[in-house]
């Protein structure tokens, strides 16, 4: 019997089988991760072998769920469980901890430490390569993250807790890679992991919320539309900005959940607002690359409009320059599909990413946003108020409305007025408003 039989050696029957492994894939789960690791620390290899704790993450597998369905979700689990088996051979254990994710127990004497690497590097280059389930061939990169024991803890806790934020690190630094924990890694990244860690859990404790920002026509003096604005109060951090829990969504894929449910629950809203009072706007979404890379997504928002029976007309969804750039072919693609729905497209925050009059010309979309970084200067800077009026006046020539981000007093709004800007958003005009206050506002203007 080698070590890790030594370790992993169970009564094999049936209550053990429940409680010890994993009902989908047949490998060990979290609880028989905790017996091995107890196992280990009162045996006497603690001494001289340590532990190396891979905590292992496919980077597609969502994509995979989303597209192909639950079935398919689940043999690429199982098939992946087997080969990552065959990759530690005798040297580790294999765990199946929950969702996507696998935990590889790697045991190393003191001065072996390579021998950990040898294997994440395996690991990361077998599923750099196709997985063949039934005719289909399925492509998930992995990101691996890596803790030690002794060197970084010696309870299971600790050492999950560290190679999750090294896991971290690695979907931070492109996926597809392996990290080590180190203790800056963990100052560096509190912030950021905690975001991630609580992010999992908002959507089940309903700490997400939508505020909506109104927009004014210039000429008709008169509201037109709405932006809905995802918002999140956190019960262990408080209130989090959306810059920093959108960047950490599309970082970790959690973009795609909660694009789901800012994109149903505004037009929930909507349904209401339009129900009740008779408000007939435009709704402005946000959007992300990755919702729109999702097989599901066209599909979804058929559904949406039907559950709350919208027109898609009254639909705008706001789309960043550097998202639509990002697969630019693809994505023009995919929201002219959009489009035949006869939902607007808008570009958002224009001026902020790749910032180029060319690509005006053959982008499919219908509204031109300015970002307020070049709204806020304009009453000082000739140069940059030059700039604005040239983007509305070359918009307007090319079709498009006109929005203006982030419009604060009297002075810009004038000016904008002139340059025969569309449109205004801004605290000028009203800051983002709850549901209830919505209403209010609505009635008031």
């Amino acid at each position: 019997m080698n070590i890790i039989d030594e370790l992993m050696n169970l009564e094999n029957n049936d209550i053990n089988k429940m409680f010890y492994y994993d009902f989908l894939t047949g490998f060990p789960n979290r609880n028989y991760l905790e017996h091995f690791f107890n196992v280990y620390k009162v045996s006497e290899m603690q001494k001289t072998v340590g532990i190396a704790l891979l905590y292992i993450d496919f980077d597609n597998f969502k994509f995979i769920n989303n597209n192909f369905g639950h079935t398919y979700g689940d043999k690429f689990l199982t098939v992946a469980g087997k080969i990552l088996k065959g990759l530690v051979s005798e040297s580790g254990a294999v765990f199946r901890t929950g969702g996507d994710e696998f935990v590889v127990t790697v045991l190393f004497p003191a001065r072996e430490i390579n021998k950990v690497e040898v294997i994440a590097k395996s690991i990361l280059n077998r599923f750099r390569k196709y997985l063949k389930l039934d005719h289909y061939e399925f492509l998930s990169t992995v990101s691996i993250g890596i803790a030690l024991c002794p060197n970084h803890a010696t309870s299971l806790t600790e050492l999950m807790k560290f190679a999750d934020i090294a896991l971290f690190s690695s979907k931070n630094h492109g996926k597809n890679t392996f990290t080590y924990y180190n203790e800056e890694m963990g100052e560096a990244n509190k912030r950021k992991f905690g975001i991630f860690l609580n992010m999992k859990k908002a959507l089940q404790k309903n700490e997400l919320y939508l505020e909506f920002q109104p927009q004014l026509d210039i000429k008709q003096n008169k509201i037109v539309g709405i932006e809905a604005l995802a918002r999140w109060k956190s019960s262990e951090l408080g209130d989090i900005s959306p810059a920093e829990f959108i960047s950490v969504a599309e970082e970790t894929g959690f973009i795609i959940d909660l694009g789901k449910w800012v994109i149903e629950n505004s037009l929930a809203a909507y349904k209401r607002l339009s129900h009740k009072n008779g408000f007939l706007l435009d709704l402005g979404i946000n959007v992300s690359a990755a919702q729109l890379h999702g097989g599901y997504f066209y599909q979804f928002i058929i559904d949406m409009l039907k559950k709350y029976n919208i027109k898609p007309e009254n639909i705008k969804f706001e789309i960043t320059e550097s998202q639509i750039m990002q697969a630019k072919e693809e994505n023009i693609k995919k929201i002219n599909r959009i489009r035949e729905l006869g939902i607007k497209i808008s570009l958002d925050d224009f001026g902020v990413g790749y910032s180029s009059m060319n690509y005006l010309t053959f982008l499919p979309i219908d509204e031109i946003k300015i970002d307020s970084s070049f709204i806020a200067p304009i009453t000082e800077d000739n140069k940059m108020r030059v700039l604005v009026d040239s983007i509305i006046y070359l918009s307007h020539r090319l079709g498009y409305t006109v929005t203006a981000e982030g419009v604060e007093n009297k002075e810009q709004l004038e000016l904008l007025k002139e340059m025969s800007c569309d449109r205004i958003q801004g605290h000028l005009l009203s800051k983002s408003l709850g549901y209830d206050e919505l209403e209010t506002f609505l009635k008031k203007h």
